[in-house]
């Protein structure tokens, strides 16, 4: 139909906490969590991500814990992802 490529999704993850909302003091707990589905999705996709969608609920402990888990688990990267925030927190 001509219609032009633009990216790929080449992985995709979600941590749900078994059906609950972590404390909202407990961002070690959450970041080991959104660590480890990071490195599964990595796993799955055999790539590094060019673009990485935060989740950012805006709750402080929640983004110090996504922050920490991307910048362990890509700690590696030659070039890091563009992060990109759907809502401004």
């Amino acid at each position: 139909r001509g219609a032009s490529i633009h990216g790929e999704v080449r992985g995709f993850a979600i941590a749900a906490g078994n059906g609950e909302l972590p404390q909202h003091d407990d961002p070690e707990r959450l970041g080991k969590r959104l660590g480890r589905v990071i490195e599964q999705v990595l796993d799955e996709s055999g790539a590094l991500p060019d673009v990485v969608s935060l989740h950012a609920d805006g709750i402080a402990s929640h983004d110090a814990a996504e922050r920490a888990a991307i910048a362990r688990t890509l700690a590696g990267s030659s070039a890091p992802p563009v992060l990109l925030r759907m809502k401004d927190t």
